[in-house]
């Protein structure tokens, strides 16, 4: 069973708004993207295109939980909702306007490019059949590993290594017959760097909030809470994937690994600089929550007594072990302001998709790397580049709600770099040892896909 369907199954069973909200957060930038080239690059289009998608996503949960690929879904879907709108506002004189544009670039550069592939790659991805297409997306637009893929199709990793090679090559075929001559593999590089577009970093929390309500008697109203939290964290991913970008296209940065990890580090530490930005959508957001915060602790939550608390800065902040929520929170950041990514390693909790891809990660690092950086297991190596992401300079804790005995969420305001305070929401989980900040599949595979491409590995 797929992430994906334990979180829509969360949604219809427990109503729960943050298993919702996830699943937007991990495939709005799918349907957005898709959306935007359908619409011809119109935002507005596409994003209410991306509106009407989860609108029905959350009224037809409950039949959705048994769909196999729910990605597949969602482009199904996307292409659907914008055929309906496109056809309503003229489609076909947007189109002729569109092949003349096309014409006239193909007579200035004949090479096939982004721009030539752009305005029809979704038009041939409707030519080939489902599970080839299942398979381009998980691949290329999802960027999934071909475990992860065989997983989903019911495949060995090397059928479905050769299952989405032939995807890729029936799609070029599609293409080829447009016009459009490539290889395979320039293609599949087209897609995977330029098919997916960051979605405006609003949107999850503005999305999630309609569809609910959409969704009527089987949905939910989205607190404050959850809007700010989504705003905040759609905001700091965005910017930092951007930021990533440009580490991995420095080539001082490709020459330094493996050799210099302080400089690999100060790297990723520098990343976080341009984070702050993204917060600024979320600020009047975040004021108003704070203001509008209800006084009664709901059931379920642990209140913690924050209304007149300062926020704790850095160097005040101690190993407070992890025999509850709140300590284990406090430990972390203290582990991420020292560096220490050994004590981190004992205070996360990797999920098992999230420790499959650690494991398959680590254990393609080179030895001089793992001797440089002092790690010694999956566990080390996600938490060495935890340790070295950005530092806030204070915190302190709002809320802290138990979803189930031992699962629990803690929401808190940070104060970042610039100075400006913003809110988070990280989740943790009760081990045997104690309590440990739960990174999940996404959150993993973020951190290692982007210390792949800086150091120039293949994915």
């Amino acid at each position: 069973m797929t992430d994906d369907v334990l979180l829509l199954r969360r949604y219809v069973e427990e109503r729960s708004e943050a298993a919702f909200a996830e699943l937007v957060r991990r495939h709005v930038n799918l349907v957005y993207s898709a959306a935007l080239r359908r619409t011809g690059g119109n935002q507005h289009q596409a994003a209410d295109v991306a509106q009407q998608v989860f609108s029905v996503l959350a009224r037809d949960a409950a039949r959705l939980v048994r769909h196999p690929v729910l990605a597949a879904w969602l482009y199904a879907a996307t292409r659907n909702a914008s055929l309906k709108l496109t056809r309503s506002e003229h489609r076909r004189r947007q189109r002729e306007t569109e092949a003349q544009r096309m014409q006239l670039n193909d007579r200035c550069d004949p090479a096939p490019d982004w721009e030539t592939l752009r305005p029809v790659i979704d038009q041939a991805m409707d030519q080939i059949g489902d599970t080839d297409r299942s398979a381009i997306l998980l691949r290329f637009f999802d960027q999934r590993a071909f475990s992860e893929i065989g997983a989903a199709l019911n495949l060995s990793t090397d059928a479905a290594r050769m299952r989405t090679e032939r995807a890729l090559e029936k799609l070029r075929g599609v293409l080829v017959r447009r016009g459009i001559n490539s290889s395979s593999a320039a293609l599949g590089l087209a897609l995977a760097e330029r098919a997916v577009t960051a979605a405006p970093a609003t949107m999850v929390a503005a999305i999630t909030g309609k569809a609910v309500v959409v969704a009527g008697p089987a949905g939910f109203l989205m607190t404050k809470q959850a809007v700010v939290v989504a705003i905040v964290m759609v905001g700091a991913v965005g910017t930092g994937v951007y930021r990533w970008n440009e580490i991995r296209r420095t080539d001082a940065h490709a020459a330094a690994f493996g050799r210099e990890p302080s400089v690999v580090s100060a790297r990723l530490r520098e990343a976080g600089t341009t984070v702050a930005r993204a917060e600024r959508g979320a600020a009047e957001a975040a004021n108003a929550f704070e203001s509008q915060k209800p006084k009664t602790v709901p059931a379920g939550v642990v209140a913690h007594d924050s209304a007149g608390a300062v926020i704790r800065a850095v160097g005040t902040w101690t190993d407070a072990g992890n025999a509850t929520p709140a300590a284990a929170y406090e430990s972390v950041f203290w582990a991420k302001e020292h560096l220490d990514h050994k004590r981190l390693a004992s205070l996360i909790y990797l999920s098992p998709w999230a420790r499959k891809r650690a494991e398959e990660v680590f254990a393609a690092q080179t030895d001089s790397v793992v001797t440089q950086l002092s790690i010694q297991s999956p566990d080390e190596f996600v938490a060495f580049l935890y340790a070295t992401s950005p530092l806030i300079k204070g915190f302190r804790i709002i809320d802290e709600t138990r979803t189930e005995p031992d699962l629990a969420t803690i929401l808190s305001q940070l104060e970042l770099e610039t100075g400006r305070k913003v809110f988070s929401e990280l989740k943790f989980r009760n081990e045997p040892d104690g309590w440990r900040l739960e990174v999940d599949l996404r959150s993993a595979e973020l951190v290692m896909g982007n210390w792949r491409k800086a150091s120039g590995k293949s994915p």
